[in-house]
């Protein structure tokens, strides 16, 4: 801020934030756990009830599974007080959580849609719905097995594993 002068700093700020809040609606993610185990944390914090589901896929298949347009990288668990976020990428922000989330082993897919930027009126713009980004069945096709939640009922089971053999996801439930 010193090279801009003082004046200029609160325009500085609310430029920055308009162009974060610009990136963020223009980010879609996809998170998924890194671990070759099940956690019973994470299904009560994420399985939403009995009735959850988890996809098991390797890493490498996830990645070929992909757009070669989405990134795909670990979160990294920082003190967010005092860590610096590079602002090199507009996609950085969005690989960086608080430390206490540590037990997520997080990674994400992302996908970004940043359209030339010409006047303060683009960066208050709204992406328009394209419906679904990603549509595409190689995921499935690389997915390693379906796991119904600990806590489900037998009729979920079956109802999963029907679903399964409908859309032709042979992979073990």
């Amino acid at each position: 801020l010193e090279n801009y002068g003082a004046e200029r700093a609160p325009h500085l700020i609310a430029e920055k934030r308009m162009y974060a809040e610009y990136c963020r609606r223009r980010t879609y993610l996809s998170c998924w756990h890194a671990s070759g185990t099940e956690s019973a944390a994470m299904w009560q914090l994420y399985g939403g009830g009995a009735e959850a589901i988890a996809i098991a896929i390797r890493a490498g298949q996830l990645r070929a599974s992909l757009p070669d347009h989405v990134e795909l990288r670990h979160v990294r668990y920082e003190n967010l007080s005092t860590t610096f976020i590079s602002e090199g990428a507009s996609t950085d922000q969005f690989f960086y959580k608080q430390r206490f989330f540590e037990h997520e082993r997080e990674v994400r897919a992302l996908l970004q849609y940043q359209p030339e930027i010409r006047s303060d009126e683009d960066l208050l713009s709204e992406w328009p719905d394209h419906g679904l980004l990603i549509s595409d069945t190689r995921l499935l096709a690389g997915l390693d097995h379906v796991r119904v939640g600990p806590s489900a009922p037998q009729y979920f089971f079956d109802v999963v594993t029907e679903l399964c053999k409908r859309f032709e996801v042979a992979v073990p439930v």
